[in-house]
């Protein structure tokens, strides 16, 4: 018994390690050979003490009127096609319960709720709504993000890379200039 402790303590010590390496391996994986996509921000008002300190995102390409309306519901898992309009930032395509094949670029989220009105409009909740920063930080960036939501003039959006349904968040920009600049200013 005594000589399986040591070869089992190795291999639960290799898993703790190999978990969460292979999770930052694979964010990086996104960053370096994702398809990039702009996604225009609108202003939200968040409060959450439990998960540190986050902007917290809303996108203008979250709402899409499917075709086939009775095919979705609440809560389910969707794959969100995605294309960039004539000004460079995101836009739904298509929505499908299905993972595509081919070379479409997608996103694997989640519907919040369907408004039941005359259209019958999904919310779609993407797996990317919240910016980390350093804690110090992210109060002024959040009330700077909430100004550049509330300026016509400024397009704030974010910079997230896409890559076989998985994303992650490159940036936030405020009027082109990187969050982090955009206080320094």
């Amino acid at each position: 018994m005594k000589k399986l402790i040591i070869p089992i303590f190795l291999a639960l010590a290799c898993i703790q390690w190999w978990v969460p390496a292979s999770m930052i391996i694979k964010k990086e994986t996104v960053l370096k050979k994702g398809k990039q996509f702009k996604f225009l921000t609108e202003p939200v008002d968040p409060s959450n003490p439990f998960k540190g300190k986050f902007i917290a995102l809303r996108f203008k390409a979250s709402v899409f009127i499917p075709l086939d309306k009775n095919k979705y519901s609440a809560g389910q898992e969707i794959y969100v096609h995605l294309i960039t309009d004539d000004s460079g930032y995101a836009k739904i395509a298509a929505i499908s319960a299905k993972e595509p094949t081919g070379k479409t670029d997608y996103v694997k989220a989640m519907i919040r709720y369907i408004d039941y009105d005359e259209e019958k409009t999904i919310q779609i909740q993407y797996p990317f709504e919240e910016f980390y920063m350093d804690e110090y930080k992210a109060p002024e960036a959040e009330s700077a993000y909430r100004e550049g939501n509330r300026d016509i003039q400024n397009k704030t959006y974010a910079l997230v890379k896409i890559l076989n349904g998985d994303a992650v968040i490159e940036d936030v920009l405020i009027d082109d200039i990187p969050i982090k600049k955009y206080l320094s200013k």
